[in-house]
């Protein structure tokens, strides 16, 4: 595939070639109008590098990122800044088997490899400048479960367990990808020949029913720390285990959108508010604050939150509402009323996210009223008589007939 700086260097000789030719090409027509043939060349060139250059940029947003080398306590940082943190100790640096079996391109990459005793459990955490941080649906790859131990089958039946941080379920995971004898449960992770015995290679991966098992499956959740736990399956032994962490850190992402129907006129009047708050990141957003300086009542949630667990999830909209303060005769001169709404919020485990703002102005339209045959008929009589007439027959404000 042709990448960005590529395309830019064909999209930079073109031009190049155009102004040699002493062709004129002006930003009208670039946009379509008029277009020569050479033209519409360099159109065709640049308008892929736009798209290419976006797509890059919105790609970037949200990734697994891979593990790399961890230290000797179990503990690696990711360029985004979050530590991953194995418990225990014995930590080697190993390298993947030159395979195609993890759902990504891992073979001979750098591992973190133990030796597990039966029943050992080890505790995987997530930090961010020192505080835990949840990482959305993380992946874990293996390798080498398993193998031969004095001519018997004998495994480690990696087990999961952990809390999701949002939903507040015993977490589960899904398996991706993996040898034919990766055999994965919804907490459950081992290699099938060990159960079956029907290995006969010790410590050598490979695709088939008597090597050692490898393969990935992703935690389905939210997350900030789990746990994996090493029953052997054998009369005996130890296993030597392989992983590989893929994780990408939960941020949610809100924006909001402040509105109001009510057109004001007049100083002492009030506006009627809601507000639209949703996200657009990868993870729920907890602890959500809305303030606004122009709301004389409480800012009430109408809607949104659908299943009630005081996350807002990236599917969801949450629909806020209320009653400003009078309209000011300060505000009367000026024409308008502006004032800005700020949500304060958290990531699902806590710690403080950007705060989403905007600001609405809404024009203060003053009262016009147009007068039409206003004009009083004569009283009959002198003594008694009366004659009655409404002013605002034919009349209108601000263009809206009022009668």
């Amino acid at each position: 595939m042709i990448n960005v700086f590529t395309l830019l260097g064909l999209c930079i000789f073109a031009g190049v070639t155009l102004l040699k030719d002493k062709i004129l090409i002006s930003l009208k027509n670039l946009i379509g109008f008029q277009r020569s043939t050479d033209q519409n060349a360099l159109v065709g060139c640049f308008l892929p590098l736009v798209l290419l250059t976006y797509l890059a940029g919105a790609s970037s947003l949200h990734a697994q990122e891979q593990s790399g080398n961890w230290n000797a306590f179990g503990d690696y940082t990711f360029s985004n800044g979050t530590t991953a943190d194995v418990s225990g100790i014995g930590f080697t640096d190993g390298n993947f088997e030159n395979l195609t079996v993890w759902s990504e391109s891992l073979a001979n990459d750098i591992s973190l490899e133990n030796v597990y005793t039966p029943d050992e459990c080890r505790t995987f955490s997530f930090t961010s400048g020192g505080v835990p941080k949840a990482q959305t649906n993380p992946v874990i790859h293996i390798d080498r479960i398993g193998g031969l131990i004095d001519g018997v089958a004998n495994a480690a039946n990696i087990t999961l367990s952990g809390t999701d941080v949002v939903t507040g379920n015993a977490l589960t995971w899904t398996r991706l990808s993996g040898t034919v004898d990766f055999a994965v449960t919804p907490t459950t992770a081992t290699d099938q020949s060990a159960i079956d015995g029907t290995a006969n290679t010790t410590g050598t991966s490979g695709d088939d029913m008597e090597t050692t098992a490898s393969g990935s499956v992703r935690i389905d959740g939210t997350t900030a720390t789990f746990q994996l736990c090493f029953p052997i399956i054998g009369p005996s032994g130890n296993d030597g285990i392989e992983f590989i962490l893929f994780a990408d850190p939960s941020d949610p992402e809100l924006s909001v959108v402040k509105e109001t129907t009510t057109i004001p006129s007049f100083a002492g009047q009030t506006l009627d508010y809601t507000f639209t708050v949703t996200n657009s990141g990868n993870a729920a957003a907890s602890g959500l604050n809305i303030t606004d300086s122009k709301c004389a009542t409480v800012i009430n949630l109408d809607s949104g939150d659908l299943n009630g667990n005081a996350f807002l999830e990236p599917t969801e909209t949450w629909i806020y509402s209320c009653t400003s303060i009078p309209v000011t005769p300060l505000e009367v001169l000026a024409g308008e009323v502006v004032n800005t709404v700020t949500v304060q919020y958290d990531d699902p485990t806590g710690n403080a996210e950007p705060d989403a703002q905007t600001t609405l102005t809404t024009p203060i339209v003053p009262v016009v009223l147009v007068a039409q045959d206003d004009t009083i008929p004569s009283i009959a009589g002198l003594v008694g008589g009366s004659s009655t007439v409404s002013v605002l027959d034919n009349d209108s404000v601000n263009g809206a007939s009022v009668h």
